[in-house]
């Protein structure tokens, strides 16, 4: 894992502080996160926690949608890793999560990706050999000493106002190709696109819409610039 860890460090991260505890977050390729997955155990996550949060999401004004956050996302990480469900989902970003306190430094990850439409939030412990995890395990109630349940799901709910705040923050200002990206199972299209790009017809959506009898579409329009 040290070998994974020092790579990452050479690129550029977030850092975050909450609550005397500071976190930073490094994305994770491919490769990289196959390689951790060997040597984590995923934590068991609070379901009260994420419904109460999901249920204040959607009577929130500020909620982004499914083409918002993954332009928020992709401007703070990179491109989308290609690990989703590609008939459930459309996205997937893995990210290293470094928890630092003062009695020692902790190392996770966190995955931020869709499925079938709603926004999944999943956290696991990554240990420094992969003898050390118990395969017996699905999943594991918190470490408490490292990153306990009230903490998770205090860190959680600061990432997600964070994703909120700063969409909003670079909304007027970010240049976002256009896009499409859809979710077969739900019958979901989403993504970016011009009123220019639809006159033009450059973007092909009567295909897909054509062949569903029901469809949900999450765009975000703009007229004639390539800004959000």
């Amino acid at each position: 894992m040290k070998q994974v860890v020092r790579q990452v460090k050479e690129r550029n991260k977030i850092e975050l502080q909450l609550q005397n505890i500071q976190y930073e977050l490094w994305r994770l390729d491919d490769s990289e996160y196959r390689k951790l997955r060997q040597n984590s155990l995923d934590i068991k996550d609070d379901s009260n926690f994420f419904r109460e949060l999901y249920f204040s999401e959607l009577l929130s004004e500020d909620k982004l949608n499914l083409a918002e956050l993954f332009i928020t996302l992709t401007s703070l990480f990179g491109d989308s890793s290609d690990l989703f469900d590609q008939d459930r989902g459309s996205f997937y970003f893995p990210i290293l999560l470094v928890i630092k306190k003062e009695i020692n430094t902790f190392f996770y990850f966190i995955r931020i990706f869709d499925y079938r439409g709603w926004i999944c939030y999943q956290t696991s412990k990554l240990f420094e050999n992969e003898a050390d995890v118990d395969k017996n395990r699905i999943q594991n109630e918190p470490f408490e000493q490292e990153f306990s349940r009230q903490e998770i799901n205090n860190f959680w709910s600061y990432i997600y106002r964070y994703l909120t705040e700063y969409f909003h923050s670079i909304k007027l200002n970010t240049n976002v190709e256009p896009f499409l990206k859809r979710i077969d199972s739900n019958f979901i299209l989403y993504g970016f696109i011009t009123i220019i790009n639809i006159l033009r017809k450059d973007m092909n959506v009567k295909n897909y819409i054509g062949r569903e009898s029901s469809i949900s579409i999450q765009l975000v329009f703009m007229l004639g610039h390539h800004k959000i």
